[in-house]
């Protein structure tokens, strides 16, 4: 028999393996990790639009080795650009991160229409999902 998960059952998979992946014991190199981000940050384009160019390896400019994944500035960084299969960038997927980044697009409409206020509220909407959804099963 094959196990049946809900969708926030895999969401809780696909974020342990994005964030912290040695939970589960998987993705157990910097090279391995980084080609599941770019392959989940390629659906998330193929089905909501936008471009992804690459996933950069953190890196440490006095040129030290990182202690990979140890904090946010350890950690790997999705570059997406926007393209013609997006909706109006200040309504996309991806607006809400880095709003600032696609300052350049189209006069500014990436931030366009947006408050840091709204930004956080959807940020802060999007990260309780998973609490809720788990307290929801206990």
């Amino acid at each position: 028999m094959s196990k049946q998960l809900l969708p926030n059952e895999l969401a809780e998979i696909v974020v342990g393996l994005l964030v912290k992946p040695s939970i589960l014991g998987e993705l157990d190199s910097p090279e391995k990790h980084i080609a599941f981000i770019k392959d989940i940050a390629e659906v998330v384009a193929d089905h909501c639009g936008g471009f992804i160019n690459d996933v950069h390896a953190p890196w440490d400019s006095d040129g030290e080795d990182v202690e990979y994944l140890s904090s946010q500035y350890d950690s790997p960084l999705v570059s997406v650009s926007p393209d013609d299969s997006l909706p109006p960038l200040s309504q996309c997927v991806w607006a809400y991160h880095d709003p600032e980044g696609w300052i350049d697009e189209s006069d500014s409409e990436a931030i366009e229409g947006q408050t840091m206020d709204d930004i956080h509220t959807k940020r802060m909407q999007l990260q309780r999902l998973l609490i809720i959804a788990g307290a929801k099963q206990e």
